[in-house]
């Protein structure tokens, strides 16, 4: 098996999807309780860095599913430049039957999956220091009061 198809596999194995569980955690952790911000905010500093840990992690999925990607469309590129019985001279007809392969479908799919759940992840972090900053001005303002 080659170094593409065991990225694949370890793409179906491990678990790719975000379970519902999560995204009802993030929910309750983007929640602002606005009777004890001063606890509120070092809790969300925590959960904070669990996400960013999990965003880690997918990242570096991503990026093998990345150079798996890459190393395929190097390979069929090469192959429908020079062996293939029919002679393509553009890059855009090449990537055309390389967009075909299966294999090379069947990469994309968890790439773009995986893609979507680094992006999300992302954007909880993002969500979460706004959530910091926020309750940061409440407190502040809770003082001026």
């Amino acid at each position: 098996m080659s170094e593409e198809e065991n990225t694949v596999e370890e793409a179906k194995t491990e678990k790719l999807a975000i379970p519902e569980s999560y995204f009802e955690d993030i929910r309750k952790d983007t929640e602002i309780n606005q009777f004890d911000l001063k606890n509120e905010c070092a809790k969300s500093v925590n959960r904070t860095q669990r996400y960013i840990e999990d965003y880690y992690q997918q990242r570096r999925r991503l990026k093998k599913l990345e150079l798996a990607k890459n190393k395929r469309i190097g390979e069929l590129f090469e192959y429908y430049k020079t062996d293939f019985e029919i002679k393509l001279t553009s890059s855009q007809d090449i990537m055309k039957f390389v967009e075909k392969d299966k294999r090379y479908q069947s990469l994309m799919k968890y790439f773009y999956e995986q893609e979507a759940i680094v992006e999300f992840l992302d954007r909880t972090i993002k969500n979460l220091n706004n959530k910091v900053w926020l309750i940061q001005k409440m407190v502040d303002l809770e003082k001026m009061q």
